[in-house]
């Protein structure tokens, strides 16, 4: 049984028969029922406690040197926003239930790899 490669960057590897995520899982392509990707925005949370935090600081003194305290908070908090990026994920659907195969920040290498894993799901049916 030739094994064909379809994919393969760093430590990710896919062939007609196995995907293994680069962190140790190996997923049998046999086994898989279907693949499920999830788009996980960042948090808008940290933006808004930062603008908060920034208009609180404008108010109103609280004790000496707050508002440089809340303002340098709120400023920390709107960095700290700008600075997430979104996480891309890749699950699969087993006969045991549903696993997370794959997860990164780049968008284009989870293109990539959802698009070879279905090709590679077609090409293990066939």
């Amino acid at each position: 049984m030739s094994d064909t490669l379809i994919y393969e960057e760093g430590k990710i590897r896919i062939t007609k028969n196995v995907f293994s995520n680069g962190e140790g899982d190996n997923f049998v392509i046999a086994t898989i029922k279907g693949i499920r990707e999830l788009h996980v925005s960042k948090s808008i949370i940290p933006l808004f406690l930062g603008l908060v935090l920034i208009g609180l600081a404008g108010w109103r003194e609280f004790f000496t040197y707050s508002q440089y305290i809340m303002g340098g908070l709120g400023v920390v908090f709107s960095l700290w926003y700008f600075t997430q990026s979104a996480r891309y994920r890749i699950l699969i659907i087993t006969p045991a239930g549903e696993v997370e195969a794959f997860s990164t920040k780049d968008e284009i290498q989870h293109q990539n790899i959802l698009v070879c894993l279905k090709r590679a799901l077609s090409l293990h049916q066939a």
